[in-house]
């Protein structure tokens, strides 16, 4: 039964990070327009995010409701592929918690935009070496994982070499990382 879930939990939770996605497009939006004190667009954003949302899960629920079994069949399939793509994408685990952590210290010093930026280029790089690892060099999951790899590890360098040209306050030296265990309990609640 626990077995039965994850498989069919693997579908939910490609079409739930789209919707996170897309969600979280709508936040640095509805955050853009309140700094720039635009609020007359707040409404037609919520309005554009909330309607969008609603309409592709519609659309998916239809086609999950239709297509559920050649999708399971595909994931039986494709389960070797996908542990080498867990496997190379585990190795980059640093990479998308270090991206997380910067990009979440720019927005909450009041900075969305540059992140944004950062993720932009990290998929266009990850689209680029997709197309030579996996359309041209046939690697398949394991290119597909490589270039998600390196793009995430390129986005995690972008937010660093750009902190560190813009005076950022923490240097990045070994030395300067500490655990003050007031800071976690406050950052865990």
């Amino acid at each position: 039964s626990i077995s039965a879930a994850n498989i069919g939990g693997q579908v939910l939770v490609i079409l739930t990070n789209l919707a996170a996605g897309l969600s979280g497009g709508g936040t640095v939006m509805l955050g853009n327009y309140l700094g720039s004190k635009r609020k007359d667009k707040i409404n037609g954003a919520i309005s554009t995010l909330l309607t969008t949302l609603t309409v592709m899960a519609a659309v998916f629920m239809v086609l999950l409701f239709i297509l559920k079994q050649p999708l399971l069949r595909l994931l039986e399939e494709a389960f070797s592929q996908a542990e080498q793509y867990l496997f190379i994408c585990t190795l980059g685990l640093l990479f998308i918690y270090g991206y997380n952590a910067l990009s979440a210290i720019m927005r909450g010093l009041g900075d969305s935009r540059t992140p944004m930026i950062f993720v932009m280029i990290a998929c266009v790089i990850n689209i680029i070496l997709d197309l030579v690892l996996v359309a041209g060099l046939h690697l398949g999951a394991g290119g597909a994982a490589v270039a998600t790899v390196f793009a995430q590890g390129c986005s995690m360098l972008f937010c660093i070499i750009y902190l560190k040209h813009h005076d950022f306050m923490f240097d990045f030296k070994p030395s300067s990382f500490h655990f003050i265990k007031e800071e976690f309990h406050t950052l865990l609640r």
